[in-house]
């Protein structure tokens, strides 16, 4: 026998766990320091000399001074069989920069000095001089700097916090101050001007002011601050009136407080300004009538300056010597001047003509009117007066034309009225007044309703109308009537169009229209006297439904259609249940009439035995008849059952052969009416009990032959057991 042994089996160990390590400050570390660890529980199926083996491979960390170290340990058996596990080495720089602060400094800076010096951006670009070195990387700078730039006027430092960070994050700080200030004055840009203004009567109160509030126009520039103005004025001195003049200087500072003051400049007050006249100016030329010639207006005027003006008027008539005395020229002038000695002139020029003509007094006829032939008015009577002329004189005149067509309604008629005065000014009026028939002729009679609805029975007779017109003294009404409609089925429902027209030579037409509407809305009558509404009846006593007729007032043959629903009987006793009858008619129009009438159906009889009923007995207790059968007949049930029962009473005493019997046959419909019946038998014994044997008879013997007694029995018609007692 041949025995192979092998081992394929690895051996099994524990590795140490991952750890984390950190570099010294030379960013150096020692891989032997708490990376080496001792594999445990090495153990093999065979091989009891174990030992374990490893290889480290290193890779760049996240950060510039962080390596990450693989170990791959090995545990091979005699046999070659193999078994690795890793173990992860992560080292770490947790050593933060060192910051030098030899060069490190405070600075002071002179707002709108320049690029002169160290800048505030140099400074923080140069981490106030401080500098930085790291055991493994390089150093980033960041500081807390926001944007303040603003000047501090009492001298106060600004602190920044710089922090030095390396490439894992480490990081130191330190703090330095800056200050920016403000010691040089606002520059003069520009020099304030004179300011010469026109005078407001009032000193100018609001443009001095401006020009106050605007530092004269001058202006200046500070590079670190707003600059604010202040000036030197006090009061302005006046000479005529409100004119006058004052000499300012200005001065601008700085929020500091640096000043600087500009040259001197004047705020001037002049009047170049004439007065005003405060009223509507006369218009300078205008041509009135002599009758209308305006009263010289008194002006006023205002000045800007002077308080107290006055207006001087003037007044200068030439041409007033025609013939007639009505054309000529009037010259106004107005003038007025203030203190400064500012003129001011207005001339108007008045032409007075004639050149109104007369004018009506009445009202005047309307210049086109449009008359009736029956109607035209009388020619008016005008008179006239004129603005200059007092005696003027109206002359009338009138034309007819076109009055000869063959009616004579149609033509027309000219007025003119013609008035002028002493100047040849004339007004004319003229009316022209058309005449024509335009009225068309008149029903005398009351016109008949233009709608109206009719029943098919009552439709009226067409009126006969007539007509008179204000020019034509004879005319003639035309009727006519069209009938539309009539041609359904029912020929009951339709239109008649009735019309009168009447015409006057004119050809003036009036006309009326009615439009009778035919309809049939009456409902068929019943002819006979109407069932009761309401009945309640015996199930064997239903009447038979009536038969009724109609009439209509349009329909000449109307049907009336009977029903009959029957309910309630699909309960369990069909012998009460409700018939409810129709009649119902219509006409060819759809109008209808219906009669409804119900029919309560009851049963309230109860059945009735059909034969004759047993009645009270007495009888032998061997004698006791059979009960009767008895049946019953109901009014409404085909079919009815007869309950019989009985009852005994009287067998608790000692003797059991005498008692009653009480004997009831019940009958009841499905409508509940029940009948019943009771026959009491009352049951006696009255026949003595028998004996069974032959009876002995009467003997006489001897002493000594003296018989035994005889053993009798006996039965009885009712006990079954009797006992007969012997004695001697």
């Amino acid at each position: 026998q041949t025995i192979t042994v092998t081992d394929t089996t690895a051996p099994d160990f524990t590795v140490p766990i991952d750890i984390t390590i950190y570099k010294d400050d030379n960013c150096a570390y020692d891989a032997s320091v708490g990376i080496t660890g001792d594999v445990i529980d090495e153990s093999d199926n065979c091989d009891t000399t174990l030992e374990a083996s490893y290889n480290d491979v290193e890779s760049a960390g996240s950060c510039e001074g962080e390596v990450i170290v693989t170990r791959t340990w090995s545990l091979i058996d005699n046999c070659g069989n193999t078994t690795e596990e890793v173990q992860t080495i992560i080292v770490k720089d947790n050593t933060a920069p060192i910051i030098d602060e030899t060069s490190k400094n405070n600075i002071d800076i002179e707002c709108g000095v320049g690029d002169t010096g160290v800048t505030l951006q140099d400074w923080l670009d140069n981490n106030a001089g401080a500098t930085a070195t790291d055991n493994c990387s390089n150093v980033t700078w960041t500081n807390n700097y926001g944007d303040d730039t603003s000047v501090k006027c009492d001298g106060s430092y600004i602190m920044v916090t710089f922090t030095a960070t390396d490439d894992c994050g480490n990081s130191s700080t330190t703090t330095a101050g800056y200050l920016i200030k403000d010691e040089t004055p606002p520059a003069i840009t520009q020099q304030p001007s004179d300011k010469v203004v026109e005078c407001d009567g009032s000193g100018n109160t609001t443009e001095l002011n401006d020009w106050l509030a605007s530092n004269g126009g001058a202006a200046a520039d500070d590079d670190c601050s707003v600059v604010s103005w202040s000036n030197n004025y006090t009061d302005l001195t006046y000479t005529c009136s409100f004119t006058g003049e004052v000499e300012v200087i200005f001065t601008a500072k700085d929020a500091c407080g640096n000043t600087v003051d500009t040259n001197s400049a004047k705020f001037i007050i002049n009047d170049t300004v004439a007065p005003e006249f405060v009223e509507e100016l006369p218009a300078a030329e205008i041509t009135v009538s002599c009758d209308n010639i305006p009263v010289m207006e008194t002006l006023t005027a205002t000045d800007n300056c002077d308080a107290s003006v006055t207006v001087i008027p003037s007044e200068v008539t030439s041409g007033d010597d025609d013939a007639c005395g009505s054309e000529y020229l009037i010259t106004r002038k107005w003038t007025v001047s203030d203190c400064s000695g500012n003129t001011t002139t207005h001339i108007q020029v008045i032409t007075v003509e004639d050149t109104v003509a007369p004018e009506f007094v009445e009202e005047l006829p309307a210049a086109e009117i449009t008359v009736s032939c029956d109607n035209i008015p009388v020619m008016e009577t005008l008179t006239a007066t004129d603005n200059c002329d007092p005696s003027v004189t109206v002359i009338p005149s009138e034309v007819t034309s076109g009055d000869d067509d063959a009616c004579g309604s149609e033509y027309l008629i000219t007025r003119k009225w013609t008035v002028s005065d002493c100047s040849g000014n004339t007004t004319t009026h003229i009316q022209v007044i058309t005449v024509e028939d335009t009225v068309a002729p008149e029903f005398v009679e009351e016109l008949p309703v233009a709608e109206i609805t009719v029943s098919c029975d009552n439709i009226p007779v067409m009126e006969t109308l007539t007509a008179t017109d204000n020019c034509d003294a004879s005319v003639t009404v035309i009727p006519s009537e069209v009938t539309s409609g009539d041609d359904d089925a029912c020929g009951s429902e339709y239109l008649i169009t009735r019309k009168w027209t009447v015409s006057d030579c004119s050809g003036n037409t009036t006309t009326h229209i009615q439009v009778i509407t035919v309809e049939d809305t009456v409902a068929p009558e019943f002819v006979e006297e109407l069932p009761a509404a309401e009945i309640t009846v015996s199930c064997d006593n239903i009447p038979v439904m009536e038969t009724l007729t109609a009439t209509d007032n349009c329909d000449p043959s109307v049907t009336v259609i009977p029903s009959e629903v029957i309910t309630g009987q699909d309960d369990d006793c069909a012998t009460e249940y409700t018939i409810t009858r129709t009649w119902t008619v219509q006409d060819c129009a759809g109008n209808e009439t219906s009669h409804s009438q119900v029919v309560t159906v009851e049963d309230t009889v109860a059945p009735e035995f059909v034969e004759e009923l047993p009645a009270d007995v007495t009888v032998s207790c061997d004698a006791i008849p059979a009960a009767a059968v008895l049946t019953a007949t109901d009014n409404c049930s085909s079919s009815v059952t007869v309950n019989y029962s009985e009852e005994f009473a009287g067998q608790d005493d000692d003797c059991v052969t005498e008692y009653t019997i009480t004997r009831t046959w019940t009958v009841q419909d499905c409508a509940g009416n029940e009948t019943s019946h009771s026959q009491v038998v009352t049951v006696e014994d009255t026949v003595a009990p028998e004996f069974v044997e032959e009876l002995p008879a009467d003997v006489t013997i001897s002493c000594d032959a003296i018989p035994e007694a005889m053993v009798l029995t006996a039965t009885d018609n009712c006990s079954s057991s009797v006992t007969v007692n012997y004695s001697e």
